[in-house]
């Protein structure tokens, strides 16, 4: 018998079958009741030892399951407070890094004080030649003693002030204006004894022929002829002027409307026997060619040239002498001619289709026998001698005296780094193939008006005009110059209605005005209007518009004006104006691709920076081409992927956007570059970064808990040759004292200014430190809220706990003597 059941009988009244009730059960074989206490025993025995480790550990968690998600929010607050830790050190490593850069450079500035006063002593006039030379030698020690400091002034073993921590640098452009001084002029000289026959002198301008008639006769003009008495006046050059300004329909019924608009804001003035005839400055009028016409009963005709300029001469016996030449119209910078061309889809048939094409002389042989030293060249009027030894970098290029193609090579980079304008507008490049020398001169951009001979090496000639023209309809750019805001999406027009089928057409773009005077918006023949900007010296240069044969707007009013202006503004939107810059920042002095030339093809500029360039190495084995991509800041990736295994000094390259074919950046390599070997790669990877300054980040400081939470500690180049800007300077004499004093000036302002910098990043790392150690507080009240025990709250727990479990203790003690008491019943 395992179990012993009491029963009662229900007796109440009526009950037939009165029913047997189970009023308790008790085991002798298991005691639940001393299982259940046990169990309570248990929990309060895990209660007690969660309550005496947090008690005894500090923390509220001591296991992932007491509270899942507040350890995953408070270990990452506790990971958050080691990082504020680590930047709170960094920033007082930060200043103590400045403060080394501090005290070097306040030693650098004593002793440009004192260099200072040697100066201001050597200047007297009262000082002796050996008093300069003793002040001199003193100079000279602190100038030395200045590249020590920076030299020598580290932070663990790192160079604080020679320029590496200069910081990157954002990619800035050239966009210098044109010369305020740049004109295209004609000098026609009248010599000799003026006779009486009937001689005449043809000057061809523009393609239009003007007879200048030097009979004796009084000034007389008929159609484009002009009859001159031999002598020259103010007022007859003036009468010359306007007769060329006028020669349109009035005086020459064959000239172009384009010749007319170039020949329309000419000058001319008279000294002696000189007529001089002179446009604006390039864009307003353009550059206008000379040329010598026929000469009516001539005993002699040459041409001859010099200085790089066209200059004919024309002798007659009767009549004396007559000279012209032709001087191009000149820019200076990176925003002269052709530096801004148009692409797209013309949004609107009022205008022609538009098509573009660049200027370019194609390759021209050049003889060896061309590049001897001593050997002249001109170029756009400039003249260039080849030196085996340079000694006026100015006017000589280095001759190579082991290789002819050197030699060209050293002329096409020349060229390529040249601030003269004229040049500057051109790419030049040199190669050998199939054993010939070659050259050649490609237009920056689209051009539509291509000068003759450009570049004369001795007897060989690169003419642009030799190879294809530049061409332009629809829209001709080509003639923007100085307007740096010429890019990207032009709209705007207006227009004025001035007549029957007139109007005068203007628009605002960037910092100029662009106005024409159009005479016939409905024309039944293409007709080109141009563009030309208001401003008095002619800078924002001029554009053309194309109006496209029978496709136009009647105009008898101005709401038809309007909609003249509205279809201009429709056939423009669509497109796409680029400029071409060069790259100015970019400096490869002392690399291995030292005198690379960079410029760059976009519709922005802004806020340009090189975020990465990658090399790519040839590899023969798998027939793999080297490659080339540079990225930037904005996303914009540019690459070249079938570079050859080596690229020659002088030869261009072009890095395609590769989102926007139309944006490039142009590389003309200053020395021969390889990309074979991985130290090839490597190198020339390296010295693209430095060139670009996109490696140099300063020196890092983490201020935050993210790799991003950054400060740069940036220090400038303080060694002699950076703040004196190359200057060599000595003060032995009282002219070079001068020089020197002024040269001192300029660089005690920019290490005063180095200072200022410096003071100013320490006053930024102080407050970063102040804010961290804000921060590091904040956190840490947070962090405790959800990892620190409470320990009211786990002491309290702890005593419930023991109390629970002596109780418990206690019952199971008398529960487990209850079967013991069962067994009683029985007997």
């Amino acid at each position: 018998m395992d179990s012993i059941f009491i029963y009662y009988r229900d007796i109440s009244l009526n009950q037939k079958n009165p029913s047997r009730k189970k009023i308790m059960t008790t085991s002798i074989s298991s005691n639940l009741i001393a299982n259940t206490t046990g169990a309570t025993i248990g929990k309060t025995s895990s209660a007690i030892a969660k309550a005496a480790k947090q008690l005894s550990t500090g923390e509220r968690i001591t296991k992932a399951s007491d509270d899942a998600a507040g350890l995953s929010v408070g270990t990452g607050l506790k990971i958050n407070m080691t990082a504020l830790k680590t930047a709170l050190t960094a920033t007082g490593q930060a200043n103590a890094v400045l403060g080394v850069a501090d005290g070097a450079a306040t030693g650098i500035l004593d002793g440009l004080t004192r260099m200072k006063e040697l100066t201001m002593q050597a200047a007297m006039g009262s000082s002796s030649s050996n008093e300069r030379g003793y002040y001199n030698e003193e100079f000279q020690q602190l100038v030395s003693e200045q590249d020590r400091l920076v030299v020598t002034s580290t932070f663990n073993n790192k160079a604080l002030l020679d320029g590496s921590l200069s910081g990157g640098k954002g990619v800035e452009s050239n966009t210098a204006s044109a010369s305020e001084g740049a004109t295209a002029s004609a000098n026609i000289t009248f010599t000799g004894t003026v006779g009486t026959a009937n001689a005449v002198a043809a000057l061809n301008i523009n393609g239009v022929a003007f007879d200048f008639d030097f009979t004796g006769a009084a000034t007389v003009v008929t159609g484009a002829n002009i009859v001159i008495d031999g002598t020259l006046t103010t007022t007859k050059a003036s009468t010359i002027a306007n007769i060329i300004n006028n020669v349109g329909t009035d005086y020459h019924s064959t000239m172009t409307e384009q010749n007319a608009a170039r020949l329309s804001d000419l000058v001319a003035t008279a000294n002696g026997n000189t007529l001089t005839i002179t446009s604006k400055k390039e864009g307003v009028a353009g550059s206008f060619l000379v040329t010598a016409g026929g000469v009516a009963n001539s005993a002699e005709y040459m041409a001859t040239t010099s200085a790089g300029s066209t200059s004919y001469t024309v002798i007659n016996g009767t009549a004396g002498t007559v000279s012209g030449y032709y001087s191009a119209g000149s820019t200076t910078g990176s925003l002269g001619r052709s530096s801004v061309s148009v692409q797209g889809t013309v949004g609107d048939n009022i205008l022609k289709t538009l098509t573009q094409t660049t200027a370019t002389s194609g390759w021209v042989t050049v003889n060896a026998t061309d590049l001897a030293n001593e050997d002249v060249l001109s170029v756009f009027g400039t003249k260039l001698t080849l030196k085996n030894k340079v000694e006026t970098p100015e006017s000589q290029i280095l001759r190579s005296t082991s290789s002819d193609l050197e030699t060209l090579k050293n002329i096409a980079t020349y060229l390529n780094n040249s601030e003269d304008s004229n040049i500057a507008n051109y790419i030049y490049e040199a190669r050998l193939d199939s054993g010939n020398l070659q050259i050649r001169a490609t237009a920056k951009g689209a051009t539509s008006t291509v000068n003759g001979a450009n570049l004369i090496i001795d007897t060989t000639t690169v003419s642009v005009s030799a190879g294809t023209a530049g061409a332009a309809d629809g829209i001709d750019v080509s003639h923007i110059s100085d307007n740096a805001s010429f890019m990207g999406k032009l709209s705007g027009f207006t227009a004025t209605r001035t007549g029957d089928d007139a109007v005068k057409l203007s628009i605002k773009a960037g910092d100029y005005t662009y106005e024409a005077e159009v005479k016939d918006t409905a024309p039944t023949a293409d007709y080109i209007i141009r563009m030309k900007s208001n401003d008095l010296d002619g800078k924002g240069g001029w554009f053309d518009l194309q109006l496209a044969a029978n496709n136009g707007v009647t105009v008898a009013n101005q709401a038809e004006a309007d909609n003249f202006a509205k279809r201009i503004n429709d056939a423009v939107a669509t497109l796409n104006f680029y400029q071409n810059r060069d790259i100015s920042t970019f400096d490869a002095s002392g690399t291995s691709i030292e005198d690379t030339v960079i410029s760059m093809t976009s519709k922005s500029f802004d806020a340009i920076n090189v975020a990465d360039i990658k090399v790519v190495g040839s590899t023969e084995t798998n027939d793999q081409k080297a490659q080339l991509s540079i990225t930037l800041s904005d996303g914009r990736t540019f690459s070249k992927t079938d570079l050859a295994e080596s690229a020659p000094k002088g030869q261009k390259i072009e890095l395609i956007n590769t989102t926007d074919s139309n944006e490039k950046i142009s590389i003309i390599w200053g020395k021969d570059v390889k990309f074979i070997t991985d130290t090839e790669v490597s190198t020339l990877n390296n010295d693209l970064l430095s060139a670009f300054k996109a490696n140099q980040a300063g020196m890092s400081f983490q201020v935050g808990t993210k790799t991003d939470q950054v400060i740069d500690v940036e220090l400038g180049d303080l060694s002699t040759k950076a703040v004196f800007k190359g200057e060599v300077l000595d003060i032995t004499t009282e002219e070079g004292a001068k020089k020197a004093g002024e040269v001192i000036d300029a660089a005690i302002d920019e290490v005063k200014g180095a200072r200022a910098s410096i003071g100013a990043q320490q006053a930024r790392f102080d407050s970063a430190a102040s804010n961290i150690a804000t921060t590091l507080q904040n956190t840490d009240a947070a962090r405790a809220v959800y990892l620190d025990t409470n320990v009211a709250e786990s002491s309290t727990n702890f005593g419930l706990a023991q109390v629970k479990m002596n109780a418990s203790i206690s019952v199971l003690a008398q529960v487990n003597n209850l079967p013991q008491s069962l067994l009683k019943l029985l007997g």
